[in-house]
C-alpha cells in the first residue's frame, strides 16, 4: 500500500502523550499518528456527508414537521428557548459552517 507523510507541530503536552503511548503500545509515533488522523477523516467525511444529504433534502423541501421536531428535540432535552438561545445556521447558506464547497468536493472526489 502506498503512503503520504505529513507533518504536525504537537505540543510538547501531546508530544509527551504519544511518546507514551507509543512505548506502552509498542508502536511507533508515526503509526499511532496514522491511526488517529485515519479515524477522524472518517468521522468527519461520515458527519459531512450526512449533512450534505440534510441540506439536499431541504433544498428539496423534505422537512419534518414542526410539530415533530419539537417532539424529537424534546426526548433530547432540547427545547424551544434552548433553540433560539443558541441557534446557528448550517450548510451551505452559513459563513461560518464548515461544510463549504471546499468539503464537497474533497468527499466527492473520495467517493468517486
Amino acid at each position: 500500500m502506498k503512503t503520504a507523510s505529513v507533518s504536525a507541530r504537537l505540543t510538547p503536552e501531546t508530544a509527551r502523550k504519544i511518546d507514551l503511548l507509543a512505548k506502552a503500545l509498542n508502536r511507533s509515533k508515526s503509526y499511532l499518528a496514522a491511526e488517529a488522523i485515519e479515524a477522524y477523516v472518517n468521522d468527519q467525511q461520515w458527519q459531512i456527508e450526512a449533512i450534505i444529504e440534510g441540506v439536499k433534502e431541504a433544498d428539496e423541501g423534505r422537512f419534518a414537521p414542526p410539530r415533530q421536531m419539537k417532539k424529537a428535540l424534546a426526548k433530547r432535552g432540547i427545547h424551544e428557548e434552548g433553540i433560539a438561545a443558541g441557534s446557528r445556521s448550517h450548510g451551505r447558506h452559513c459563513s461560518g459552517c464548515s461544510v463549504g464547497a471546499a468539503s464537497k468536493s474533497f468527499f466527492k472526489k473520495q467517493n468517486g
